[in-house]
């Protein structure tokens, strides 16, 4: 009796040849399987690939604009909190500002940060791009209407200058403007083909 129910249940077991044939083909994948997978994948990137193309530029001056309003509200924060001058310097020659402190002696002044616009890449520079008018006056040649191309922050964290705008543009165009008033409220407008909002 003890063979037999050993017998049965290797006869339980064992797996008739009909289904381990059945099995065995669902086990993987075939290379036809993966051809097809590919070919839709190739398909789908060719058609994502422009819309992404032209998606990238705006994207990066967004972020630049973004960036720039976000250190000059740093700057005038810092100016409050450390009791000091504090400035954004924009060297448009370079493409680039200088984030810069007060040393307190007379009218010495350290750089804290360099920001460089072309670190951006798609042709992220200082212009107004479609822009047909200007905010609050008319554009500098060099697209930054601040006194000497600096805004300056007091410790009350109000503009020890004149208030004034930063324009930077892309490569198709595409403008923002970042600008202060002497209240030391801080701005940012984009341009939408007839407006800054």
């Amino acid at each position: 009796m003890g063979k037999q129910i050993k017998k049965q249940r290797q006869d339980s077991l064992k797996i008739p040849a009909d289904k381990s044939e059945k099995i065995l083909n669902e086990k993987g994948i075939t290379l036809i399987e993966i051809m097809v997978v590919i070919g839709i994948l190739a398909i789908v990137s060719a058609f994502a690939y422009p819309n992404f193309k032209n998606w990238l530029p705006g994207y990066r001056l967004t972020r630049a604009a973004r960036n720039m309003f976000s250190d000059m509200q740093k700057v005038r924060m810092d100016a409050i909190k450390r009791g000091i001058n504090m400035a954004i310097v924009f060297d448009t020659t370079n493409n680039r500002y200088l984030i810069r402190s007060s040393t307190g002696a007379g009218s010495s002044w350290s750089t804290d940060e360099t920001v460089d616009l072309t670190s951006y890449k798609s042709g992220i520079r200082f212009g107004h791009g479609n822009a047909t008018t200007a905010l609050g006056g008319s554009f500098d040649t060099d697209n930054v209407t601040f006194p000497n191309n600096t805004v300056i922050f007091t410790p009350r964290g109000v503009l020890g200058s004149g208030g004034g705008y930063c324009y930077i543009e892309n490569e198709k165009g595409s403008t923002y403007a970042i600008g202060a008033l002497p209240t030391g409220v801080i701005m940012l407008k984009k341009w939408y083909g007839s407006s800054w909002q």
